[in-house]
């Protein structure tokens, strides 16, 4: 076989007005993952789109999976994507409409252009251009469609437990080059029980479990004196307040991140948190609330205080980071129930017991129950696996730059599926707007993902290797 994909295939011109156009129908459409009937609505223009280019379609699991596939052969190529988005939390802050289409300066904006309608867009137009190839082809291709990828994956665990899988791929929804190792993923819900609720009668904070929240609001009933109006004039400069009466409604509004790298952002928990531990205002059991995110969570990003252990870890030699933990959701409940969610993006050999000792530990210092609302293990995918090969091929044609293996920080659906890793769409120069204000992404890089991928998936299938490693 040629080394370079022009020598075999005579492609059809990718058509980037189309591209754009099928984008722009997609964005438009806002499928957060708790909106079932507009995730059914994304996925099925998805669907629509593929029967159009002249793609196999499927729909399963009640509208909660898509599938499109093409070729043929024993083995299949799997990539899997997801059309489900994270809020958009405040949608003041945004320069545009964060569920339309903005092209500005060669840039991509809106929720989800990136994580992950983008790259949705740019499989099923890798897949086109290898339409008229199709029976050259000696493996299936399936592109696997999610709808609950930033919430709890309902739709992969059923899917994966009904359905025959791929053998190997990737998921198109990190970061170039290869990313064959991916931090482990937990959410743990701490639950304080208030006796005493004299004092506070709201508490909110956050949008999405893995988002750093950029917004905590709490309101308060309190008497005010001429000292205390002095303190509200002494604020942070994130906070800001409303005095009605005898109530007091403090809001910390401050910079929303991805939980993977909430060093990033500015936690508006804890800003909150921290105006309100420095005022001495609170008389009631909430006090106890913000002494314990005061003292094990505070500006603790790999959350030494709680019991995780600090350093940087490897596999195999290759750096796979340290665990980080940070707030993201506070919820109050009718019957005076506060809750907490922590995020937690942990390094190799944190297991789900580990986790479990730490909050033991704690609830017994501080009174609340726990659960832990979901697990994922640290993950890691050999680089000697003969597909990554094929992948690092293309990406080193049409980059001109050399393969390497890196950590990925986040979780994606590659640990849904053996022998899956994550993969673009982000280029190494490319600073990464998930879940932030004004998501965005370049156009052309995109376009060359496009190529990338296209590449990829052609040589793939074409490769008699695909997870067997060679024997010497």
């Amino acid at each position: 076989m040629a080394s370079r994909l022009e020598d075999e295939l005579d492609l059809m011109a990718l058509d980037k007005v189309q591209f754009l156009k099928d984008l722009e129908g997609l964005m438009g459409i806002p499928s957060i993952s708790s909106d079932l009937i507009e995730v059914k609505k994304a996925l099925a223009y998805v669907l629509n789109l593929a029967t159009d280019m002249g793609l196999k379609v499927q729909s399963v699991l009640e509208g909660r999976v898509g599938i499109v596939e093409m070729g043929q052969g024993d083995e299949t190529v799997g990539v899997l994507v997801h059309v489900d988005v994270v809020s958009a939390g405040n949608l003041a802050s945004w320069d545009s409409d964060p569920f339309k289409l903005d092209v500005r300066a060669g840039q991509l904006y809106g929720r989800g252009v990136a994580d992950d309608k983008g790259p949705v867009i740019s499989i099923l137009h890798a897949m086109k251009r290898l339409l008229p190839y199709e029976k050259t082809l000696k493996k299936k291709i399936q592109l696997i469609i999610g709808t609950q990828e930033e919430v709890k994956w309902t739709d992969m665990s059923d899917y994966t437990a009904q359905f025959k899988l791929p053998d190997f791929g990737f998921t198109p929804d990190g970061e170039f080059p290869i990313t064959n190792i991916e931090k482990g993923y937990a959410d743990v819900a701490v639950v304080f029980k208030l006796k005493d609720h004299s004092q506070i009668c709201s508490v909110h904070a956050g949008s999405s479990l893995n988002s750093v929240p950029d917004e905590a609001v709490i309101e308060l009933a309190f008497e005010f004196d001429a000292f205390d109006t002095l303190k509200l004039e002494k604020m942070a400069p994130e906070l800001s307040c409303e005095v009605v009466r005898n109530r007091v409604k403090l809001m910390a509004k401050t910079v929303s991140v991805h939980s993977s790298k909430p060093q990033e952002g500015v936690n508006a928990i804890w800003v909150l948190c921290n105006e309100l531990h420095q005022k001495k205002w609170l008389q009631d059991d909430f006090r106890d609330i913000v002494e314990f995110i005061m003292a094990e969570s505070y500006e603790d990003f790999y959350g030494v205080h709680l019991g995780f252990e600090t350093g940087d870890r490897y596999v195999h030699g290759q750096f796979a980071d340290k665990t980080v933990v940070t707030p993201t959701l506070i919820r109050m409940t009718d019957d005076f129930k506060v809750r907490i969610n922590f995020n937690i993006r942990h390094t190799v050999g944190v297991t789900q017991d580990k986790i479990e000792a730490i909050f033991s530990e704690k609830a017994k210092a501080y009174g609340f129950t726990y659960e832990i609302l979901e697990f994922m293990d640290f993950l890691y995918v050999d680089q000697s696996m003969p597909f990554l090969g094929e992948m690092a091929k293309a990406y080193e044609e049409v980059t001109g730059h050399q393969n390497e293996f890196i950590l990925a920080h986040g979780s994606s659906y590659a640990k849904a599926m053996p022998n899956f890793v994550a993969w673009g769409p982000y280029f190494p120069d490319e600073a990464d707007s998930c879940h932030e204000i004004n998501e965005h992404l370049d156009f052309e890089n995109l376009i060359k993902a496009t190529e990338i991928y296209t590449r990829a998936l052609y040589y793939m299938t074409l490769s008699k290797e695909g997870v067997n490693i060679p024997i010497d």
